[in-house]
């Protein structure tokens, strides 16, 4: 693998430049020396602004990192700069779709990028003042207000809109045929991941199940935009004014129902959702907040149910299979908890999965046989 020598004294190095170049982005000098955080995926230098009123309160570099990796050895492994300068044209992108006034009047945000070290490996950036939407998911349980509730469906809009404008704005959506091919091999390669714990029979009716509803929509077309790739609540971030943006998008042209669906699920499946058997949040308060995500996303506009239903049912089985990953290799002491709450969850996974299924044969025998409801 092609690589560029090591840089000795980085952070050092990043002092100096940032430090030199603060007026320029931001009209104010830096509190040195900066924090530096250790994450699992990347080392975060953060700088404070000595004079925030109207500015941001920091500046953020961000290097990524493999696990276990130093940050020397983050600088100059050749993969690690080529994922970066890929983030940093992403956020260039982004900017350009939401620093428009209109979508300021939206609520919009995004993160506003300021330089790229090619040399570091290291992306500034403005610091956002904002928190994640799972804090407020958090506040969803069985005692949470209407005031949170509706809260927290204001914000899931505002998410529903944001992603509606990233699809629109980083590239033309276009109208592509379903890809029957490309259905079936993700649909098999998530019940690859889960052939350990599901039974053989049980397995072979879920294919089946998801496989005759790609079936009915084979000749359908869907549209294909620049995906998120990993839209949830952990990546939706809100600042204390309301406004939304998102984090860690990738830069791939790919179904944008995917996004959807993935945002969908997440309402039924993060943590505390699987742990409590989806009692933390009511289904019928889940259902309220799917159905408001869609209402904004689609705007009212036609789309075929059966369609997205089929990509919600494939996010939900992928979810399951990232789950069994996640047990699979977690270190000792977490994987014994992990092993203990297995069985709740799969019970709970399982039962997801079989209402949907259920979903897909109505849906399917709607769309096969127009005269019983057909779909548009």
């Amino acid at each position: 693998m092609p690589s560029v020598p090591v840089v000795s004294n980085v952070t050092q190095q990043m002092i100096e430049r940032v430090s030199a170049m603060s007026k320029d982005w931001v009209g104010s000098g830096l509190s040195l020396p900066p924090a530096l955080t250790e994450r699992k995926w990347s080392f975060m230098f953060r700088f404070p602004v000595l004079v925030n009123k109207n500015r941001p309160r920091a500046l953020l570099v961000k290097i990524a990192r493999m696990q276990g990796m130093n940050l020397e050895q983050s600088v100059s492994h050749q993969s690690l700069i080529e994922r970066t300068e890929r983030e940093y044209k992403m956020l260039k992108a982004i900017e350009g779709v939401f620093s428009t006034p209109d979508k300021e009047s939206k609520g919009f945000v995004y993160i506003r990028p300021l330089a790229l070290f090619h040399d570091l490996n290291a992306i500034v950036m403005e610091e956002l003042d904002c928190k994640p939407l799972k804090d407020y998911f958090s506040q969803m349980g069985f005692l949470s207000s209407n005031e949170q509730q509706d809260e927290f469906e204001f914000l899931l809009r505002r998410s529903a809109g944001w992603l509606r404008e990233y699809h629109r704005g980083m590239s033309e959506p276009q109208q592509v045929a379903l890809g029957e091919a490309g259905l079936r091999e993700k649909l098999d390669a998530a019940c690859r991941g889960l052939s350990r714990v599901i039974p053989a029979e049980k397995l072979r009716n879920i294919q089946k199940g998801i496989l005759e509803a790609i079936g009915a929509v084979k000749n359908e077309t869907i549209p294909f935009a620049m995906v998120h790739g990993d839209y949830h609540c952990s990546n939706i971030m809100v600042t204390p004014s309301h406004q939304v943006c998102s984090l860690d998008a990738d830069f791939l042209r790919a179904p944008a129902y995917e996004d959807l669906a993935k945002f969908l699920i997440d309402l039924e499946t993060r943590g505390l959702q699987t742990l409590l058997n989806g009692q933390y949040v009511r289904p019928s308060l889940v259902k309220r907040f799917q159905s408001a995500i869609e209402d904004v996303y689609f705007e009212d506009a036609e789309y075929n149910r059966l369609v997205l239903e089929i990509f919600i049912t494939l996010a939900l089985i992928y979810k399951w299979k990232i789950d069994e990953d996640v047990l699979n290799q977690s270190g000792m002491a977490q994987k014994i908890i992990r092993t203990l709450l297995a069985p709740w969850r799969r019970r709970y996974f399982s039962n997801l999965i079989q209402k949907r299924l259920e979903t897909l044969g109505t849906l399917t025998s709607q769309q096969t046989n127009p005269g019983v409801g057909g779909l548009s």
